[in-house]
This record gives C-alpha cells, sequence and structure tokens, in this order.
C-alpha cells in the first residue's frame, strides 16, 4: 500500500515541474532530448506512464518484441524509399474502408450514405473513384474526402 502512494505521489509531482524540469526529466528516462514543439501534457503523460511501468515491472518480453519488429519494419519502409516514392506511400497508406463499409455523414441537416465497393464509391446511386469527388459535390466545395468523412 505504501508502494502504490509513493507511486501516486511522484506521479502526481510530474504536474507541478517546469517545462525545464519535463524535460530534465525526459532526458533522463529515454535518454535523448525531449522533442520540440511537443506539449505540455504530452510530455506529463509520458513520463507519468514511466513512471508507473518502472513500478509495475515495465513491458512484458512479448509486447517488447512486437514494438521492436513493428518499428523495424516502419523503418525499413521508410528507408527505401526515394523522397517522391514516400510521399506516394504516405498518401496511399491511409486507412480507407474496405469494401462493403458504408459511410454516413449529415451536412445541413440532410444524411449522405456512401457505399464502398471494389470499383470506388457510390452516393446517390452514382459510383466515384474518390470521397473528394463526394464530398465536393455534397458541399460544393473543395474537401479532403477522408477527412470529411471523418477517416
Amino acid at each position: 500500500m505504501r508502494a502504490k502512494l509513493d507511486i501516486e505521489a511522484e506521479v502526481a509531482a510530474v504536474g507541478d515541474l517546469t517545462r525545464g524540469g519535463l524535460a530534465d526529466r525526459w532526458l533522463k528516462i529515454y535518454g535523448v532530448p525531449a522533442p520540440k514543439g511537443v506539449r505540455r501534457v504530452f510530455l506529463e503523460r509520458a513520463i507519468a506512464w514511466h513512471i508507473q511501468a518502472r513500478a509495475s515491472g515495465g513491458i512484458d518480453k512479448n509486447t517488447q518484441r512486437f514494438l521492436f519488429k513493428a518499428s523495424a519494419t516502419q523503418s525499413a519502409r521508410v528507408d527505401t524509399t526515394g523522397p517522391d516514392e514516400a510521399s506516394e506511400r504516405t498518401q496511399s497508406s491511409r486507412s480507407l474502408p474496405s469494401a462493403g463499409a458504408r459511410l454516413i455523414r449529415e451536412w445541413h441537416g440532410k444524411t449522405h450514405v456512401v457505399d464502398v465497393v471494389a470499383t470506388g464509391y457510390i452516393w446517390e446511386g452514382k459510383t466515384y473513384k474518390s470521397l473528394s469527388m463526394i464530398a465536393r459535390a455534397i458541399t460544393g466545395a473543395h474537401w479532403s474526402g477522408p477527412r470529411f468523412f471523418g477517416l
């Protein structure tokens, strides 16, 4: 019980640190300077998470292996592409809905339903190649389709 109170007090004390204190604590914990431009709340949460993880024994070995493998895969993907290929990969790797999904968006009091099919998207009986085309038809303005539909 005493240890739990100590951990809670240590986590609570993180909120009292100055920005410089948070940066120092980050450096001590992670061994690298805190990312520039990151919000204070992110630093506080990451430090508090580390305190709690350390107290509870940290991340189990299976999770560590999974994270290491995932980060290695991501690094390999990024390192093997040139600048043009990297931007194309980033744009095409967005998580778009699979065929059979249904997107619903209310706009100015009217509910719009879009069905995802293998050849594109169906809205009001017409097939479109992209969600952006549908968003433009609905709003009359240029919109990112995935953003308009909350993807």
